[in-house]
């Protein structure tokens, strides 16, 4: 007969308890959560996750269509990180000049919400903007992500952005919502990931 001490149930429900998310995840027929994610989290949002650590997590956007006088930017880029666990992603946005990269412009937080049940993002300027939103599929084979943008002076607008991936990259259009206007189209971008 086998007899265990309390100490030694405590280390066994422990064990089980931790080890609980890697069974679930080999089941077989399992689209609900793959690795790096936690169960309830959809698979749309791990594989987002992953795609933005393509090359390494540094993505690149060619800036041409809007390089002007008072916008004097080549290119934007982003630096993607994973967060603690791998079940977020951390990032840093920065603009490039004259082929030198700049200081980093935005800081960028993506995870899921498992109170809210659903994705968000976050980003702070280095102006003093804090920008929230949420992340979500647009039914049409992308992801939307509509976000409230809180100005440092204390205004606020929303914002909208669109992104279809394909063969390696993300085409992102944004817009912006201008009252009783409804939604106007902003700039579009496609970012390309690129190694270090």
């Amino acid at each position: 007969m086998w007899i265990l001490t309390l100490t030694q149930l405590r280390r066994t429900l422990m064990c089980a308890a931790l080890l609980a998310p890697l069974w679930t995840f080999a089941q077989p027929g399992d689209r609900q959560c793959p690795p790096r994610c936690e169960p309830g989290v959809p698979t749309w949002f791990a594989e987002h996750l992953e795609s933005r650590m393509a090359e390494g997590g540094r993505w690149i956007a060619n800036n041409d269509a809007y390089l002007n006088d008072s916008e004097p930017i080549d290119a934007y880029g982003i630096e993607w990180q994973w967060g603690a666990g791998k079940k977020s992603l951390r990032g840093r946005m920065f603009a490039i000049a004259a082929g030198r990269e700049t200081a980093t412009v935005w800081e960028l937080r993506t995870l899921w919400h498992p109170g809210e049940r659903r994705a968000q993002v976050f980003q702070y300027g280095s102006d003093g903007t804090f920008i929230e939103g949420v992340l979500e599929p647009d039914g049409e084979g992308g992801i939307r992500l509509e976000q409230t943008v809180h100005s440092p002076d204390g205004g606020s607008s929303l914002v909208r952005h669109v992104e279809r991936v394909e063969a390696n990259k993300a085409c992102v259009s944004s817009a912006s919502h201008e009252g009783p206007s409804g939604w106007v189209t902003g700039r579009t971008y496609v970012w390309m990931p690129r190694a270090e």
